[in-house]
């Protein structure tokens, strides 16, 4: 298929011009206007290439390619001009981001050249981000299939968290979702590093003393220096960090960060953290969510009503299944905990399951170290 190429002029022979001289090579399509020119990207896209002619009417091309700059980004844009203004120019490369600025009369001949130079420059930014995203949804797998192996109850607790910060995402209509759900989905990666007595006393609901509330701080830490060093996850890394710190500005880190300047993500966790931690404890809903609303100053007002309202109106739809190890699939979630023969946990209550979890149940149920028959919960639908 021919890459496609919008060309936005007043001047109908110059686009004459150019599909004459260029369809040989490409799929021209021309606007008159830099309306029609939005529009047909809108409808036609997508194209690799736009080229704009700086003089026309209500809407000039600068104007026009900074607002295809941002409704369009990938796109490579081209300017044409026949005003010998220095300063015209810089302002076009500076706010339209242009990936060339060309003086007219410019031959249509050598225009062949520029497209295919910007196609390439096109496909070269989709195929690294193509890269970058396979890279990095390759090494956030890596790290939750290793957390699910060496702590299985830290895997579960973030599975729990991450479905329930899906649910607040939806009712609080919060943008950029997706880092939310993959930030509770990784908030425990942190316990890599801390001993195992001492996170089994915090997910058990067992109070701490200060020296240990302060080793336990370390996950906020460890989870930052983990992620931060990973492209585009800067952001998932600081809410990490600021996970640990209260409403009020108390707790950790030691800073001047306070109310709504605490990163979204970090609120959040704190306080579907707590809660979780407690419910896993014994304790129902209703009771944990009277005790976070009664404790002032240490969670988001905001994220403690929508998760009460949510509670209100949860419907678990899930059935109770005993399967065999080969019937399990990914997304289910355990029953009850798994342990091994000899009292291993191998998955927590309410953790899901996915395919590296299954690889593993398998090779043990063959080995005769695992029951074959596991209690799992199914979604209504899925049945």
């Amino acid at each position: 298929m021919k890459p496609r190429v919008l060309f936005v002029d007043d001047e109908q022979n110059i686009l004459f011009s150019m599909r004459r001289s260029l369809r040989g090579q490409f799929e021209v399509h021309t606007a008159e206007s830099a309306e029609e020119g939005w529009q047909t990207l809108r409808d036609k896209g997508p194209f690799r290439v736009v080229v704009s002619d700086y003089r026309m009417p209500v809407i000039n091309g600068m104007q026009f390619l900074v607002k295809v700059k941002e409704l369009f980004p990938d796109v490579m844009r081209i300017m044409l001009t026949g005003q010998a203004d220095f300063q015209t120019a810089i302002d076009a490369v500076n706010k339209g981001d242009l990936f060339r600025f060309l003086s007219k009369p410019f031959p249509a001949s050598d225009m062949a050249e520029v497209i295919q130079d910007a196609v390439k420059q096109y496909d070269l930014v989709q195929a690294e981000r193509e890269l970058l995203q396979k890279t990095l949804n390759g090494t956030i797998k890596l790290m939750v299939d290793i957390l699910s192996i060496s702590n299985p109850a830290a895997f579960s607790l973030a599975g729990q968290m991450r479905d329930m910060a899906k649910k607040l995402c939806r009712r609080l209509q919060i943008k950029g979702a997706w880092e939310i759900e993959l930030g509770a989905s990784l908030s425990q990666i942190g316990v890599l590093g801390l001993p195992a007595d001492l996170i089994e006393r915090v997910y058990s609901g067992q109070g701490l003393d200060a020296a240990e509330r302060e080793a336990f701080s370390q996950l906020y830490e460890t989870g930052f220096n983990l992620l931060n060093r990973i492209p585009r996850l800067a952001g998932i890394a600081e809410g990490i960090y600021y996970q640990g710190k209260d409403y009020n500005g108390q707790g950790f880190p030691e800073d001047d960060v306070a109310g709504k300047a605490i990163p979204l993500l970090g609120r959040l966790l704190k306080v579907l953290f707590n809660y979780q931690i407690m419910l896993n404890a014994g304790h129902d809903s209703d009771e944990v969510m009277s005790y976070l609303q009664e404790t002032h100053g240490i969670y988001d007002p905001n994220i403690l009503n929508a998760l009460a309202t949510e509670l209100i109106q949860l419907e678990d739809g899930l059935v109770l299944k005993e399967l065999g190890v080969y019937e399990l699939r990914a997304g289910m979630l355990v029953a009850e905990d798994i342990l091994t023969n000899t009292g291993i946990l191998l998955m927590k209550k309410r953790s899901e399951i996915n395919d590296i979890n299954i690889l593993r149940l398998t090779g043990l149920a063959h080995e005769g170290k695992i029951a074959k028959k596991i209690k799992v919960l199914v979604s209504k639908s899925r049945q």
